[in-house]
């Protein structure tokens, strides 16, 4: 005999329809809760990954501008990689003047 196939529940289709009480002034508390944690414990990691990204404090206009000053004739073959990695240089040796 043969057996069923198992039906494996996802996770996030199970969040979507649950009903939720959001009883939290941060959308981060609800996250750590313990039951969340439970219930939910990829999402609820996702989230607080996330969650906890603290917002930008220089001007982004400011920030990606700089990039043009990299990116001349004679480098526009660099890697998006070693681009980012010169921008985030830039900017840390900024900050210790």
């Amino acid at each position: 005999m043969i057996d069923a196939p198992k039906v494996i529940e996802d996770k996030y289709e199970a969040y979507l329809k649950a009903k939720k009480v959001f009883e939290y002034l941060r959308l981060i508390d609800y996250w750590l809760d313990s039951k969340q944690k439970q219930d939910y414990p990829n999402l609820s990691q996702m989230a607080i990954n996330i969650l906890s990204i603290p917002a930008m404090s220089s001007d982004p206009k400011q920030a990606f501008s700089t990039a043009k000053i990299t990116l001349t004739n004679r480098r526009n073959k660099l890697s998006i990689e070693i681009i980012e990695c010169l921008e985030c240089l830039k900017s840390w040796l900024s900050k210790d003047k």
